[in-house]
Formats: C-alpha cells, structure tokens, sequence
C-alpha cells in the first residue's frame, strides 16, 4: 500500500504540529510523550485509512464499520475532533448498511 506521508514529511508535521490542550493533558504534559502518541496514530492511520477506503469501494460494511470505529477512537485520544466525528458518521452509516 502507498505510504500517505513519507518520513521525512512525517517528522516535519509531528514537530510542526500545535499540541492540542486536552491532548497535553493526558500525556501530563510531556510534549516528547505527545509526539510519540501523534508517530504513532499517523501509522496506524497510514494503515487503517487504505484499509477503510477498500472496504467501503467493495461494500464490505462490516469491515467498514470496524475500521471507522477504530479510527473514532485513536482520533478521540489525539484530541481530533473533526475526524472523531467523520469516522462516528462513518461508522453509523456502514453499521446501518449491515
């Protein structure tokens, strides 16, 4: 599967990015622990999001579903709301589907 943002980008944006406060909070304040949390969440992202899009193109929505309840979840820990809220839509829908 093609990487959505190669390393070097990766790091970049991670260091770049703002910290939301409630994401601060849950690491007690250690940006280097945030950080880590974002690496991470972009990898697995990088693995759920091609994942998702194949399931839905292949009307598989059950898989859909997981996947978006997934995502749901790793966004609500960064803080990301927007997203948490796209993947909850998403989710609710594929869940109706089945």
């Amino acid at each position: 599967m093609k990487r959505i943002v190669d390393g070097r980008s990766r790091n970049k944006m991670i260091q770049e990015y703002q910290i939301p406060d409630e994401l601060l909070a849950r690491c007690a304040g250690q940006e280097a622990i945030c950080r880590t949390v974002l690496e991470k969440f972009i990898e697995q992202m990088q693995a759920d999001l091609p994942q998702l899009t194949e399931a839905v193109g292949r009307g598989e929505t059950e898989t859909a579903a997981r996947l978006a309840h997934r995502i749901k979840g790793a966004s609500a820990n960064i803080a990301a709301s927007e997203l948490r809220a796209a993947a909850a839509k998403l989710e609710s829908a594929a869940s109706a589907q089945e």
